[in-house]
């Protein structure tokens, strides 16, 4: 049976009651503190926008950042398939199969 614990994390000031697996405990608070540094770096910036409007552009560059980074990782194991298919008929080239 998989163990839940109630945690509380902070975002922007404002604590947000979470339910978590007791192993993603410290995965989620480590998440938390990124999220509430990018937030509150992103509110110096716009000083006059509410903590919700900051949120909601903060998780918008965070995905923005997540998807370019799959979609970097989908190219490079396209580039890698696609030289290894060419060593392979390399490889049934030299040794005449």
């Amino acid at each position: 049976m998989t163990m839940h614990k109630s945690i509380r994390v902070n975002l922007l000031g404002r604590e947000y009651p979470l339910r978590v697996r007791v192993e993603d405990e410290a995965m989620t608070l480590d998440v938390a503190r990124f999220v509430d540094e990018r937030a509150s770096s992103l509110r110096q910036r716009l000083p006059g926008e509410s903590p919700a409007t900051i949120l909601a552009l903060t998780a918008l560059g965070l995905a923005e950042e997540l998807l370019a980074e799959q979609q970097q990782s989908e190219e490079g194991a396209r580039r890698r398939a696609h030289a290894i298919g060419q060593l392979a008929g390399k490889l049934k080239a030299a040794i005449g199969t």
